[in-house]
């Protein structure tokens, strides 16, 4: 009697469990909403669709360009840089704009006040640039008193390199400005050249060694007749630049003057071993044609690391 019993109760306990399933799913899945929504889906035409992308793109330009610096009515935001320039210990902003009637490109530097939170503009600094392209801007500890200078390079519309390096200068609260402490320009091309600093510099506790800006540029006689610029637009002046504390300013400390087979002879002992690392070290960077008679600057910046040519 007993070994009837059991496989009895099991029949009825799986009959109860399939009615409670098919109850549990007739109310649950008929009456909660949230197990199954309905979607309305609306068809749009090409145009419809492509401003939408248009007005997605926008939105996220717009975020990725916002800026804390306030803008004026006639400004266009074109980038933004976040470095220390007041030397405070607080990151400020300082960036790009063009203004309505004006080609060239303008650099706003925003102070941040951590009392109030708020960026409030400086002062605008003109530059010679009318192209993104061919223009750059960073800060860097030039002078080695660990304050940031405001750096910004390129090539300006006549095709010459130009390097300006201001510094912050805050007299009081309601009296601060940019100085210029070195102005650069040549046919060639202008860098710095950064050396390896001590290790109190780098723990804050002295002072390091100011970096120099050297300035290569062609060796061309003033007023040359155009048989002159032939024979002699190889040659070339390279001009050391240091900074100066009694002037806080960068001046001329050394000139060498380059004859082109000497150049020439230096630039082949750089890519005589073959390989191609190091010939592509050697075209890492900007590359400019020097002639520009129908005032088209043609140039192409060679960058190897990541594999691209940008003409």
């Amino acid at each position: 009697m007993k070994s009837k019993t059991i496989p009895i109760l099991f029949v009825i306990i799986a009959a109860v469990l399939a009615g409670a399933f098919f109850v549990i799913r007739y109310f649950f899945a008929g009456n909660d909403d949230s197990l199954t929504r309905a979607k309305i889906v609306t068809l749009s035409t090409t145009e419809e669709s492509d401003t939408d992308d248009n007005k997605k793109l926008s939105m996220v330009e717009a975020e990725k360009y916002e800026t804390f610096v306030p803008l004026f009515s006639n400004e266009t935001l074109i980038s933004t840089l976040t470095f220390d320039f007041s030397n405070d210990g607080y990151d400020d902003e300082v960036i790009v704009v063009r203004k309505v009637g004006s080609d060239n490109l303008w650099i706003i530097p925003g102070l941040y006040n951590p009392d109030t939170g708020n960026y409030s503009r400086v002062e605008q600094i003109a530059t010679p640039f009318s192209r993104t392209r061919t223009f750059s801007y960073s800060g860097m500890d030039l002078i080695g008193d660990h304050t940031n200078a405001l750096i910004y390079q390129g090539l300006d519309d006549n095709g010459n390199y130009v390097m300006e390096i201001f510094v912050c200068r805050i007299i009081s609260s309601t009296r601060i400005y940019f100085e210029n402490i070195g102005s650069f320009s040549s046919d060639g091309t202008v860098f710095i050249q950064q050396t390896d600093r001590s290790e109190n510099y780098e723990l804050g506790i002295s002072k390091g060694e100011s970096y120099s800006v050297w300035v290569y540029k062609s060796d061309i006689p003033e007023n040359a007749t155009e048989e002159q610029k032939k024979t002699t637009s190889l040659n070339q002046i390279q001009q050391e630049y240091t900074f100066n504390k009694a002037t806080s300013r960068y001046e001329l400390s050394r000139e060498i003057k380059v004859t082109a087979g000497r150049i020439a002879a230096k630039e082949l002992s750089r890519i005589q071993d073959g390989t191609v690392e190091t010939f592509a070290a050697f075209l890492d960077g900007l590359w400019y044609k020097k002639s520009n008679e129908d005032n088209n600057i043609r140039y192409m910046y060679f960058d190897y690391a990541t594999r691209e040519i940008i003409q």
